[in-house]
């Protein structure tokens, strides 16, 4: 797997994105937009002159909506400034109806898209592959979530965008294990893999702009480990991520726990989900407009050992 970004060149850039307005009136899709790498890249958006729409299926209600997300975003000064906005959706794009649900309510309210990041996933169940079985196919199935989630996104994206005649960006976040597997993790890096092939092959198909008129730029980011929920609940002794005690930054079971994550990490630490939010922005800029079918590793040296 070619990665033609290399990781301090897209540090460097990603440094850039200073909320200077650039995506001013713009639509954004963000899935999976609740909590960690999702509201990060929304705020972050809506901080730069954005309408967002975000989107969640609210699993874990208990810590965060898509709408209270939303209502955070919509009161933050930075994007009041930048006149940028957020609507929420609640939304379970890894099901047919979910998607289209979603897509339907944005053909209803705002007509269009101009970006979308494919950010909605889970984690899935830590173990072998033989010990694990009993999750397939299931709700803790990072395959049946995390693939179908992207691959019934972006089928809408594309239509979307073609039908608009509008040359769209699209981002969807994989994993580091996407291109270096987790053997602790074989669904979770299953699913890395196929996000990749899934949104490479949109932006091959539209790298042109020949297709229908339309230049459709479509980019996958696959972080390292990062400070998200995700994190933090896979690293329970002997339970799933869904299990037992809801782990946070600020739990001893992740502060015992991240010695030993970042033991594995060349920059030994682990990455701010605003890190990764701050790359893909970049990518949706005209900055990476050479950019298209590419995967950026944003692991702190991870993939390079």
């Amino acid at each position: 797997m070619k990665c033609i970004v290399a990781v301090i060149a897209v540090a460097i850039m990603a440094a850039c994105v200073n909320g200077d307005g650039r995506f001013q009136d713009k639509n954004v899709l963000v899935t999976g937009g609740s909590s960690g790498i999702g509201f990060e890249t929304a705020m972050l958006f809506a901080r730069e002159g954005a309408h967002v729409i975000i989107c969640g299926r609210d699993a874990n209600s208990d810590h965060y909506t898509v709408e209270g997300s939303c209502e955070t975003i919509n009161k933050d000064p930075g994007v009041i400034s930048a006149h940028g906005s957020c609507r929420p959706v609640k939304a379970d794009v890894s099901k047919a109806e979910g998607s289209h649900l979603l897509f339907e309510s944005i053909r209803q309210e705002e007509g269009y898209i101009d970006i979308a990041v494919n950010n909605a996933g889970i984690s899935g169940p830590v173990g072998k592959l033989a010990e694990t079985s009993q999750y397939t196919l299931g709700e803790h199935d990072p395959i049946l979530n995390n693939v179908y989630g992207v691959m019934y996104c972006l089928a809408e994206e594309e239509a979307m965008f073609v039908a608009n005649h509008v040359n769209g960006s699209i981002v969807s976040i994989s994993s580091v294990n996407g291109v270096t597997p987790n053997s602790q993790l074989p669904r979770f890096s299953a699913s890395s893999y196929s996000i990749i092939g899934l949104t490479s092959s949109i932006g091959l198909k539209y790298i042109t702009g020949e297709k229908n008129g339309v230049y459709i730029r479509a980019n996958t980011v696959a972080p390292g480990t990062v400070a998200t929920p995700h994190a933090f609940n896979l690293v329970k002794d002997g339970k799933q991520p869904w299990e037992g005690e809801w782990v946070t930054e600020d739990s001893d079971t992740w502060k015992k726990a991240l010695p030993k994550v970042v033991e594995h990490i060349p920059m030994q630490r682990v990455a701010r989900p605003e890190e990764i939010a701050k790359t893909i922005l970049w990518l949706c800029t005209d900055d990476a407009y050479f950019i298209s079918a590419d995967v950026v590793t944003v692991d702190g040296g991870v993939w390079a050992c």
